[in-house]
């Protein structure tokens, strides 16, 4: 049995815990933009940052998520060289819109206009399917290692 099936367990604990952190950290962010009377700013476009440090990033930024999963650190080049082109999509941003338009949502109540939970509904969609696209990210390559090259018996 490959070791990656033999993980699945582990891999679906870790969702309800990661699910609780960014639970957490929305909670706290759209506590402390109540507290100060703030609101989540909607990112513009980014200044440019040089390919090199871009990609040493998002190396780094991969290299966690393969942590996070359990992967060997053997194996951490394979996600990096395919994988680090897609961090930048990382769902954080949309969880916490989802998380702002969620209070406004409250806030405001029945007279909120159907545009704040068309808006609702797609940040956390978005963020759900980059979730999963990262998780896919991670597993794929470990699953193909191991078919290439069994472990030995």
């Amino acid at each position: 049995m490959p070791r990656a099936a033999t993980r699945t367990a582990l891999g679906i604990a870790r969702l309800p815990y990661a699910g609780v952190i960014v639970l957490l950290i929305c909670a706290g962010d759209l506590f402390g933009f109540m507290v100060v009377g703030a609101k989540l700013a909607i990112a513009g476009s980014s200044p440019p940052v040089p390919l090199v440090i871009d990609v040493v990033a998002a190396g780094c930024a991969v290299a966690s998520f393969g942590t996070f999963f359990s992967m060997p650190w053997r194996l951490l080049a394979f996600p990096i060289a395919a994988f680090s082109a897609v961090v930048s999509l990382m769902p954080g941003f949309f969880l916490f819109n989802a998380g702002t338009g969620l209070v406004e949502l409250v806030s405001i109540g029945p007279s909120a206009p159907a545009a704040l939970l068309t808006s609702i509904v797609t940040n956390g969609a978005t963020a759900f399917l980059i979730v999963m696209a990262m998780t896919f990210g991670l597993i794929l390559p470990r699953m193909l290692f191991e078919r290439v090259l069994p472990a030995p018996a």
